[in-house]
């Protein structure tokens, strides 16, 4: 998992094909938010290929499979503590990203 403002981007670094059915994506600043990816995508991630998963504020076309929007997310990165965890369709975790707010 790897972070943009106005997106986070998947990428299957594999050599085989993998469905992402069942998988999904978590922010957590304050709260935990939940999102599910299989709800909006029912394709496979080929390899080497990155799914771009675009906050709504990002102006991007959504265009599945490897162009998603959330249209109730206003901004992937923020000033504060941040996580992103995706899981597999097991729930395992399989990818964090965390960011620390700076302190001075």
């Amino acid at each position: 998992v790897s972070i943009e403002h106005d997106y986070v981007g998947i990428t299957n670094m594999t050599d085989k094909d993998q469905s992402m059915k069942g998988w999904t994506i978590a922010k957590s600043n304050r709260k935990m938010r939940l999102w599910n990816i299989s709800s909006l995508l029912k394709a496979v991630l080929g390899p080497a290929q990155t799914l771009k998963v675009y906050s709504a504020s990002a102006g991007a076309t959504h265009n599945p499979p490897l162009s998603l929007v959330f249209k109730k997310l206003d901004a992937w990165a923020t000033t504060t503590d941040l996580e992103i965890q995706l899981k597999n369709n097991e729930g395992e975790v399989v990818s964090t990203y965390k960011a620390k707010a700076e302190t001075t």
